[in-house]
Order: structure tokens, then C-alpha cells, then sequence
């Protein structure tokens, strides 16, 4: 009867250990995966962002702005810079 009630004890005890184990290894998971989450989404900002300024610079050839054009509509970008990457479009299919 003792060495059931110790098992049983033991038992308890060794579940309510994993128990708190897994709880702690849940909020490093979880806190690791929300670090990941913000990296992500720093780094498709910083992809939108270096679209922009190769649609907007001068300097570069007018098929790469028109790519960079292509791959930021293509990633949801829209607004002046989308109005701007059909401009560009217009402007090029003219030179030809």
C-alpha cells in the first residue's frame, strides 16, 4: 500500500515536473518564433523599400526599374509608386 501511494507520489511528481518543463520550453518557442515573425517582416519591408528606390532612381537602366516595377506590384505594392511603374512602362514602350 506504501510503495502505491510513493509510485502514485512519484508519479505526480514527475508529471507536474514536465509539466513546468514544457511550459517554459512553450514561452522560449513562442518567444523565438515571434522574433522570427519580426524579422520577417522587417526584412519584406526592407525588400519593398530597395523596390522603391530602384523604380525611382534615375540612374538605373529602364528595364531594371521596370522589373523592380514588376516584383513590387507583384508583392502588393501599389499607390503613387505603382502609378509611377506604369508611367514607366508607357515611357519605354514609346522609345521603341
Amino acid at each position: 500500500m506504501i510503495n502505491t501511494i510513493l509510485l502514485i507520489g512519484s508519479i505526480a511528481a514527475a508529471l507536474i515536473a514536465i509539466g513546468t518543463f514544457l511550459g517554459k520550453l512553450f514561452e522560449k518557442v513562442k518567444k523565438v518564433a515571434d522574433t522570427v515573425n519580426e524579422i520577417k517582416e522587417h526584412t519584406e519591408e526592407n525588400y519593398m523599400n530597395n523596390l522603391r528606390l530602384i523604380i525611382m532612381s534615375n540612374e538605373m537602366p529602364i528595364g531594371e526599374r521596370l522589373v523592380a516595377g514588376e516584383k513590387y506590384i507583384a508583392n502588393g505594392g501599389n499607390g503613387e509608386i505603382k502609378t509611377f511603374v506604369k508611367k514607366l512602362e508607357k515611357e519605354y514602350l514609346s522609345q521603341k
